[in-house]
């Protein structure tokens, strides 16, 4: 009896891991994260409330950008994307930015010291 329990049990995570992977969200394919990136820095340069200088200085230090799908943010279609550090250890960025005049809607930084991640500094319109 409790041999078929087993059974039914690993098939009930082998369908649920299924079904998971394919119906969950996927970043679209056609869209270049690095082109989202070098489009915002662009349009954001002049910015005092954007903290260009920081996502320039993490972008040289080997953070890659990645493109997590889209959102809505004050009315706006937004590309949702994340500047990973090549270190876990240090802090990582996510980034909304407008699909449309590529200006930077939202973000956060985070900070990854210790066991439980905190945002260190954040920006919203």
């Amino acid at each position: 009896m409790m041999g078929k329990f087993k059974h039914f049990a690993a098939v009930g995570v082998f369908i649920f891991l299924v079904v998971g992977a394919i119906l969950a969200p996927r970043p679209p394919t056609h869209v270049s994260a690095q082109r989202i990136i070098d489009e915002a820095r662009v349009v954001n340069a002049k910015r005092t409330d954007v903290s260009i200088d920081y996502i320039e200085k993490e972008l040289r230090e080997g953070a890659i950008p990645t493109l997590h799908g889209k959102s809505v943010i004050a009315q706006r279609s937004v590309w949702v994307m994340r500047l990973k550090p090549p270190h876990r250890k240090y802090p990582w960025i996510e980034l909304w930015v407008d699909s449309k005049d590529s200006e930077i809607v939202a973000w956060k930084i985070w900070e990854g010291r210790g066991t439980k991640p905190f945002i260190a500094d954040q920006f919203s319109l």
